[in-house]
Formats: C-alpha cells, structure tokens, sequence
C-alpha cells in the first residue's frame, strides 16, 4: 500500500467481481430493471459472489475465486430518494390549510408513485399520494399519527378536512419554496360516509383548541365525552370570555364560626328588609376537563337581594354560640322576582 498522502488519487484501488444474480430475481428481465425495482422500493440487492480482483494502479493485490472466499455476498445499496419538500394541504374556497408537511417520494413501482410525509418527526397528520401515471389516476390517504391520537388539534385538522372534502370542495398539496401546487384533487369520494353529528364534534373541537390556548394547557381527548366535561367546557369558555354564568336560586347556606361574623350578617340584614347582594369568594377552585386540570384565582358567587331565612332562629342561635363553634346561616330572596345569582372563574 502507497504510503502517502497523494498515492490514493493517483493509485486508487480498483476492483472486479463476478455475481450470479440469485433465483429469488428471476422475475426481472435483465440487470437494469432489478436496479430500477430496487430504486423504486429502496431495497437492497443480495448477489453470490463467484470471484473477487483488486488492484491498486495497475498492481494487482488480491484474486480469490468462490472456493478461497467461502459463501460471500455483494450488497448493492439503492441511491436513496430525494428529501423531502416542504409542502402544504389546503382546500380551495376554504380557510383550512395543514401548513407545513415535509412531503417526498417513499416508493416507485413502475408507473406508480407515492409521495407521503412518513419521515416527518413529530408530525400530527400523515398523508399518502399514490399517483397512478400510465392511469392518469390517483388515491389520497389522511390520518391522524398514533402518537397525536388524542391530540385536540390533529382530530380537528382531520375532521374538518374529511367534512369539507365530502362537501365537494377540492384539495391541493402545494410546494411551499416553488409555490405551486404539485397536485389538485378531482371529484373526490370518502370511503365511508361522516358521522350524523360531526358538524357539533367540529365545533367541539373548535372550542377546546380556544380553551387550551387561553389556559396554557393540553387536553387528552376522550372517546366519550358526557355531561360533566360539557358543564365544565361551558364555564371554561365563560371564564375565557370574562364573563359570569347567570342564574336563579331558591335559596343559599353558608357555614360561620365567628361570632362577630354572625353579629355583622344579623345587623345588616336588620337594615336593609329588601336584601343585599351577596358574595361569597373562594381561592384556588379548580376545574378537571379531559386530563387538564385549571386553577383559578378567585371563584365569586353572587346572590341579588338576599336576606336572611328566619332571622329570629338565628338571633337565638348567636346568644348560645359559643367561641369556635359554627352556625348554618340560610339565605333566601327578598322578591321572587329578583333572584339571579351568577358566578364566575378569575385567573
């Protein structure tokens, strides 16, 4: 072996091997379009290596036949496929659009081509094209990836391509460097009719992507979403907007173990025989929603024109309170008429 630096441009080392190509490939005409099927399919090539010469120059180094190397196998390595582009799918006439997908080839099969964004890390939605050439035809897969499944954004990306797709609107993946569209959809078809009710799954979801925006949190979508979660989404989007849920009361308890408290409550109701307001404020309440849990700051409850529910009991209840103890107090509306109360969520 040369021992200087320019030796291997000007020495390289040259080799030649006699293959028999296996039966497993038998199927292919000649040597050309086995390379060509392998490129398509990115797979590698296995040959039987008869004999093997190398040389350095025009020196000769080493000559073996099969019967000196054993059972030896050439592997030949397709070239691999472009990378992929940064592509985009949207939707004609429509706001919806999936704005970054690094889209390439991922397999060719004579005139059948198909382009996917499979490779893509931490991608929400994966998408197949399989373009059919000699055809002039063409199939499109869209999917949620396994690991975005209950991910609030990937079901609304998915769901509202699938509802405006079957409205009759077209599609279109266009390449985000060049600006063009690589592909447009024709008259298109779902493989399966939509759900009854996905105009409301749509708007659901809508409100929950809001919502975790609004209260820096993730949701952990549920196969089933019952009452409670709806009771809960309703008063997240109130507490979003600022504002208070507002209602009707029969009655209101509040529980009091300081004397002077109860004195104070017994003293202004005394005075004002049409009612007060009344606030009742809690820190650190909590709303549960699909695996997030949100805290609130202040959660204030308010009663129009409450008075006291005999006030005479519980003047007597207050001349045997004794120090610590508590007292149920009970609160009603001075006017059926006048009887909202609201409450409200402050972070």
């Amino acid at each position: 072996m040369p021992n200087y630096p320019e030796a291997v441009e000007k020495y390289p080392m040259k080799g030649n091997i006699r293959c028999v190509i296996p039966k497993k490939y038998s199927e292919f005409r000649n040597f050309e379009e086995m390379l060509q099927t392998a490129y398509g399919k990115q797979e590698e090539i296995e040959l039987d290596v008869l004999s093997l010469k190398t040389w350095i120059g025009e020196h000769l180094i080493d000559e073996k036949d099969s019967s000196q190397v054993g059972e030896m196998k050439a592997i030949l390595k397709p070239k691999p496929f472009p990378d992929p582009l940064p592509m985009k799918l949207y939707i004609k006439d429509s706001h919806y659009s999936v704005d970054y997908l690094e889209v390439g080839v991922t397999r060719i099969e004579g005139q059948m081509i198909t382009l996917e964004n499979s490779r893509q890390e931490d991608a929400k939605i994966y998408i197949k094209l399989v373009l059919d050439l000699a055809e002039g035809r063409s199939s499109f897969n869209i999917k949620i990836s396994d690991k975005y499944s209950h991910d609030v954004e990937a079901n609304l990306l998915l769901n509202q391509f699938l509802f405006e797709v079957n409205s009759g609107k077209k599609f279109a993946i266009k390449m985000l460097k060049q600006g063009n569209d690589l592909f447009v959809s024709e008259k298109w078809s779902l493989d399966h009719a939509l759900p009854d009710n996905i105009n409301e799954y749509i708007d659901l979801l809508v409100d929950l992507l809001r919502l975790q925006e609004s209260f820096d949190v993730t949701f952990n979508l549920s196969d089933n979403i019952d009452e409670e979660d709806l009771e809960n989404i309703y008063l997240l989007k109130l507490s979003a907007d600022g504002k208070a849920r507002i209602g009707t009361y029969t009655d209101c308890k509040i529980q009091v173990s300081d004397k002077q408290s109860v004195s104070n409550i017994i003293e202004l109701n005394d005075r004002s025989p049409k009612g007060n307001t009344l606030t009742l404020v809690t820190h650190g309440k909590t709303i549960t929603l699909l695996g997030a849990v949100i805290t609130f700051n202040e959660y204030h409850l308010e009663f129009q024109d409450a008075v006291l529910k005999n006030s005479n009991i519980l003047k007597k209840k207050l001349e045997l309170m004794e120090e610590g103890e508590s007292v149920s107090i009970q609160f009603v509306p001075a006017n059926i008429e006048r009887n909202q109360f609201s409450e409200k969520y402050i972070l």
